[in-house]
């Protein structure tokens, strides 16, 4: 991970990544002074590459709707409700141009490119924006994902191993230990879904809809009265004709590739351990941590909040992308804020996360977060699989 701060924190580390450019400043005896460019400063920074930032903020907001930013102001989307088909202008930027579809003996995935974040946050570690960009620009804090590769499709269990393929029965009733053993079995860099790199995909889909209320887009099921309900076979997906859309008659829906990002099944999400409300949230980036004790692992910068509705998301520059809820809002305010509901079980500490097949609604979407026991298994929650590459 690299960290850039702010101009005005440290301006030898902002600069670092932009080859010549530091020992230029320091030959020609250019100064910086309390943050503000020299205009000998500002020139030299003119002569450097820019790359297109794609960002949103509002985040930390009552209203659901988020302000696009940067070079995303411009862009936007169509949703097509005929055919599920969503056309965006987000396919052909970074990153979403440059992300592949990989299919290999453990099933189909989608390749995410080395991507730079910016991310903003207020003095009590609330995520208030986010961007994304190619390379890091001078301003704002900037973080490095390395490339990794994400699931097509939810996990099946196929010889004792955890696949991404089409077609299939997904994987229930296990713990997310279960599911640990079942990933690693694929092999090095292969692990369980975790919650850094569903971080990382949660930040690109607000940047492209430019909502925090995920089922104003896709809603993940259609709820058919009076008919019995049970999960969707992978591979519901595979006749949309976009790379997010969904399956008009079961409301089934995949994003960028990703079948069931939300819906259809919750997922286990690694790398996190809850102990209760207002009690430490312990994280890890590193999967040979992955556990479901604390022990060893880091604890955030702020507690767990009450059960509730999501009203904010923590961000913690000390690990970042491990990205937990920070502040719940009252069942009044369901209609507020990420309209997602956050149900937080005493020393229950694994994680999951999304919305199940038999319940669609407002507080059923994208960041709905849910913890469990460590020996709890339910025919409703499953869990992916993603490999990092570095």
């Amino acid at each position: 991970m690299i960290y850039i701060s702010t101009l005005s924190e440290n301006i030898n580390r902002a600069i670092l990544d932009f080859g010549g450019i530091k020992a230029a400043l320091q030959n020609r005896g250019v100064t910086v002074a309390d943050g503000t460019p020299t205009s000998e400063y500002a020139k030299l920074v003119a002569k450097i590459p820019s790359q297109p930032i794609y960002g949103v903020s509002g985040l930390f907001d009552e209203s659901t709707e988020l302000t696009r930013t940067d070079d995303a102001v411009s862009l936007g989307y169509s949703l097509n409700s005929a055919d599920g088909s969503v056309t965006s202008d987000f396919n052909s930027v970074f990153p979403w141009n440059e992300a592949e579809i990989i299919t290999n003996s453990e099933g189909k995935f989608i390749k995410m490119p080395r991507m730079f974040f910016r991310i903003g946050r207020d003095s009590s570690n609330r995520l208030t924006d986010a961007a994304v960009s190619k390379a890091p620009s001078f301003c704002g804090s900037w973080f490095e994902v390395k490339p990794f590769l994400y699931a097509c499709y939810g996990g099946s269990e196929r010889s004792s191993r955890l696949v991404s393929v089409s077609s299939a029965q997904r994987k229930a009733y296990l713990t997310r230990a279960d599911a640990r053993v079942l990933c690693s079995n694929n092999g090095e860099g292969y692990c369980q879904l975790d919650l850094y790199h569903r971080t990382v995909m949660t930040l690109l889909f607000f940047i492209e809809f430019a909502t925090k209320k995920s089922d104003s887009i896709m809603s993940g099921r259609i709820m058919i009265e009076n008919e019995a309900e049970s999960p969707c076979l992978t591979g519901g997906t595979d006749l949309v004709s976009t790379p997010s859309g969904w399956n008009t008659q079961t409301g089934q829906m995949r994003y960028h590739y990703i079948e069931d990002f939300y819906g259809n099944l919750r997922e286990f999400l690694d790398g996190v351990v809850f102990t209760g409300s207002n009690t430490g949230i312990y994280v890890t980036d590193n999967p040979s941590l992955f556990s479901d004790s604390a022990e060893n692992l880091a604890q955030l910068a702020w507690n767990a909040p009450a059960q509730g509705y999501l009203a904010a998301l923590g961000w913690d520059n000390s690990h970042p992308f491990c990205c937990a809820p920070i502040q719940t809002t009252d069942r009044s305010n369901y209609t507020k804020y990420f309209c997602d509901e956050f149900c937080i079980q005493e020393n229950k500490p694994a994680l999951l996360c999304g919305s199940v097949y038999d319940s669609r609604y407002a507080n059923y979407g994208l960041t709905h977060m849910y913890t469990l026991s460590a020996l709890g298994k339910f025919e409703n929650s499953g869990a992916r699989l993603i490999k990092i590459l570095e």
